[in-house]
């Protein structure tokens, strides 16, 4: 993943750790449970207890010393630090497969992740037409409704043709399902999802 760090103080691996963290304690939340422990957060995402101390300090939290995290303030610290509550218009580009299962998924798992445009350069072949672009007009509807974020699942040859538009809006972060490092500005966040890779990473690594 290539980042802009500017403005940034909290470290990636530190952000996704404490996305995980926010799972569990909405999880305990739940449950009822009150108050947390580092070790017992600890236990429960296979890290050490001084990561997980350091985490939660990176957010300027500070627990109870007789009783531990108190769990709902510790989840909204991570929601407000993150940013987390803010809806996000979001534009799938290619709606291939691919590009049809991730807007499904958007549909199904709630979140402040709305997909608000699906662009693709063969309209006519799609049955769903609800929110669905042309590629040609890419740039004007990002700019339209305000769309902030992209998943790009194009064929590869494509990948960097669109990228180079996108340099052209105020496209924030783009998520490349696509095996094609992309050239973008350097205001754009891009992070790089290769299935193909991550499953030979993942053969080697059982070895």
């Amino acid at each position: 993943m290539r980042q802009n760090t500017k403005h940034k103080t909290i470290p990636a691996k530190t952000i996704e750790r404490l996305l995980t963290y926010k799972s569990i304690l909405s999880e305990l939340l739940t449950q009822g449970q009150k108050y947390i422990r580092s070790y017992e957060l600890a236990e429960l995402t296979n890290n050490k207890q001084e990561l997980v101390r350091r985490d939660i300090m990176a957010i300027q939290f500070l627990g109870n010393p007789a009783k531990g995290y108190e769990t709902n303030s510790l989840l909204n610290m991570i929601n407000q630090k993150l940013k987390l509550k803010t809806t996000i218009n979001v534009g799938v580009i290619g709606v291939g497969r691919l590009g049809s299962a991730i807007s499904s998924f958007f549909k199904v798992y709630e979140s402040r992740f709305k997909i608000v445009a699906l662009f693709d350069k063969n309209t006519n072949t799609i049955e769903d037409k609800s929110n669905l672009y042309n590629i040609n007009e890419l740039e004007r509807i990002i700019d339209k409704l305000n769309i902030t974020f992209v998943v790009l699942s194009v064929p590869p040859n494509s990948a960097q043709q669109i990228a180079s538009k996108l340099n052209k809006t105020k496209v924030k972060g783009i998520l490349n399902f696509t095996h094609v490092p992309l050239k973008v500005k350097k205001e754009i966040v891009v992070t790089r999802i290769d299935i193909l890779r991550e499953m030979e990473k993942l053969v080697y690594l059982s070895h």
